[in-house]
């Protein structure tokens, strides 16, 4: 809304200074001055004035008047009809404050849970880039028996920056329904508690509650105090003892990398599965390469190497991508990226660790032209020598040839 306002006042700065260089200034402050008091009106929600301002300005034909007329409706939103939004809709079709206002109404139509409204309006959302719509919009299609299926609610559960009303109450029912996973809820908390949303984190982490009482209090417990979590270890946490020690493990490396990467050695296999060490120690090593501690890289490789003796299904099989963020996977090259190999050995491991995390990456995130240059290193500097590497230098030399003219 903020953003809507600005944008407008500065075409109100535009639009005056147009009309005064072709009608004078009298003529032009008088045409404007109902969208400078509309503005005003809207500023202090002051509806009465608004509704007077937007009757002035309607049938003016000025540039700004469908913004008056998108202020005063989305002002009252809370109390509208969608026969008032059909009626805005047909007076600006095909603009932008069109689709605006229809953002707006899909939010508004959640929150009232008005379903059959809301998959009427949400195939006209043109720009469909407001998250906590498209989880409404998958609840509402769930709830009328055509169900997304678990693959596009993890996706927009994933795409989530902070605790809303539409995509928890989506997860919620999904979960609810067997059509998510307690993993998939799992997998929020974590991305939260790595990005540090943590209010987030403990939304999402009530979604479990369901299944096991308590959880969130746990989860809650064990972000405030991930050392006392640690060196505690709570009884009777049951399935989920695992998920929350990783968390515990996560904070405690965001505080203190070395604290955690010692707690992590001591929990050993017996107390933590090969693929949250594996976890463990890759989110220590991107804790310890923000803070450019020399460490970074060993613990990415070993990071790497639970994880691909864990996820290798067979001897001659490649190993499934971790289910690491690319924030995370990037702070894994710039750890190999900051060390200075002194032998052939240890140039190795560097340029290994960044080309396996680069490969890990998310196919969009490796189009990055910085990934696709470190890359193209990567794949010179391991390529065999003599003719044995021509082919991967070949293919190195084409990956930069596409970033050169950049």
């Amino acid at each position: 809304m903020a953003a809507a306002i600005a944008a407008a006042t500065r075409c109100v700065l535009v639009s005056s200074a147009l009309m005064t260089a072709t009608v004078g200034p009298l003529q032009a402050q008088t045409a404007d001055e109902p969208i400078v008091q509309a503005r005003e009106a809207l500023r202090k929600s002051n509806a009465a004035q608004l509704a007077a301002a937007r009757a002035a300005v309607i049938s003016s034909g000025h540039p700004l008047a469908m913004w008056v007329d998108y202020w005063e409706l989305q002002n009252r939103l809370g109390q509208a009809q969608q026969t008032e939004l059909d009626a805005f809709y047909a007076r600006w079709p095909g603009t932008y404050v069109e689709d605006r206002l229809r953002n707006d109404w899909l939010l508004e139509l959640g929150k009232r849970r008005d379903w059959a409204n809301l998959r009427t309006e949400f195939p006209r959302f043109r720009m469909n880039d407001d998250r906590e719509v498209t989880c409404y919009a998958l609840l509402a299609q769930h709830l009328a028996g055509r169900g997304p299926g678990r693959d596009p609610a993890r996706d927009a559960l994933a795409a989530q920056r902070d605790a809303d009303d539409g995509c928890l109450l989506m997860a919620g029912s999904l979960l609810a329904d067997d059509v998510l996973k307690r993993a998939d809820i799992w997998q929020v908390v974590r991305s939260a508690v790595e990005l540090n949303r943590l209010r987030l984190a403990r939304s999402a982490a009530a979604l479990l509650d369901a299944g096991a009482p308590e959880t969130s209090k746990r989860v809650g417990e064990l972000l405030s105090n991930p050392s006392k979590f640690l060196s505690k270890r709570p009884a009777g946490l049951g399935a989920d003892g695992a998920q929350m020690t990783l968390l515990a493990l996560m904070r405690s490396a965001a505080d203190d990398p070395q604290e955690a990467a010692d707690t992590v050695q001591k929990l050993g296999a017996a107390r933590l599965p090969a693929s949250d060490a594996a976890t463990a120690w890759a989110h220590v090593a991107k804790q310890a390469a923000i803070r450019q501690q020399p460490q970074a890289a060993e613990w990415a490789r070993e990071a790497w190497s639970i994880w691909v003796a864990t996820a290798r299904p067979g001897p001659t099989q490649v190993a499934a991508a971790p289910p690491w963020s690319d924030d995370l996977l990037a702070w894994h090259v710039r750890a190999a990226l900051r060390e200075g190999p002194r032998n052939a050995a240890e140039s190795t491991a560097r340029w290994s660790l960044v080309q396996q995390a680069i490969e890990a990456m998310s196919p969009a995130e490796q189009q990055d032209t910085a990934w696709i240059y470190w890359k193209a290193r990567a794949t010179a500097a391991l390529a065999l020598p003599g003719t044995d590497g021509d082919g991967a230098r070949a293919v190195a030399r084409q990956a930069l040839a596409t970033i050169a003219p950049q």
